[in-house]
């Protein structure tokens, strides 16, 4: 969330793409009042589609009105990168003991 909004002082734009569930979304959104903290909110089950289904990254990219080659994927489910990767979109695959430094880098790389 921190880095995100970092991001987004910066002047990036930002999104939460989740394939929650509508329980652990209604308690994500008691805890967090994500639409807040990203500039655009996709949940799969209230839009219809789930990762890794193109029409969900579609959906998310045209509402950030951000092309493709410009939106960085993170995911911890490489289905869902390699989703997102055949539709021209940079990835990050969040695995790993150094996987928030290296997303820090990452995201520090795509401000500059």
């Amino acid at each position: 969330m921190d880095l995100a909004q970092s991001f987004r002082v910066k002047g990036g734009r930002t999104a939460f793409l989740s394939n929650g569930v509508p329980e652990a979304m209604a308690r994500i959104r008691t805890d967090r009042p994500l639409e807040g903290w990203f500039d655009v909110v996709v949940v799969s089950c209230e839009v219809g589609a789930a990762k890794p289904d193109p029409v969900i990254f579609q959906m998310c990219l045209s509402r950030l009105s951000v092309e493709p080659s410009r939106a960085l994927f993170v995911d911890d489910r490489i289905e869902n990168i390699e989703g997102a990767a055949r539709l021209g979109i940079q990835t990050f695959h969040f695995a790993g003991a150094d996987a928030v430094s290296r997303l820090v880098r990452s995201v520090r790389s795509l401000s500059e």
